[in-house]
């Protein structure tokens, strides 16, 4: 979220988001998941960077759920992801009530934009 008196985004771990926020509060949610699986493929020696990039199989539903419930009906959620989870990205968004999911590549970037029903 974005903090508009203070002029600076709000942090919140995506487990919290339903308990912190207001439900439709938003018209628009970038989110950037962790796109790792934790303990499989190669890992960052950075602890931090390990964190950032590391989750559960189930932290990129958590992430669109919790877009779900931030954005008002007819926002927009843009989530960025590894081309060879595109496809988890944007089944996810459709059994979180998004449609007009759309692909979005440009170079080596990846993602999925889509509009909450």
């Amino acid at each position: 979220m974005f903090d508009r008196t203070v002029g600076q985004p709000v942090l919140c771990p995506v487990n919290m988001v339903s308990s912190v926020f207001r439900k439709r509060c938003a018209e628009l949610v970038l989110a950037n998941p962790p796109y790792n699986i934790a303990d499989q493929g190669r890992t960052s020696p950075d602890c931090g960077r390990r964190e950032a990039r590391e989750g559960n199989p189930l932290l990129l539903h958590r992430f669109i759920f919790a877009g779900a419930h931030l954005l008002k009906t007819g926002g927009c959620m843009i989530i960025t992801g590894r081309r060879e989870k595109i496809e988890d990205i944007e089944c996810g968004l459709r059994a979180a009530g998004f449609y007009r999911v759309e692909r979005i590549e440009r170079c080596r970037v990846v993602a999925v934009k889509a509009l909450l029903l």
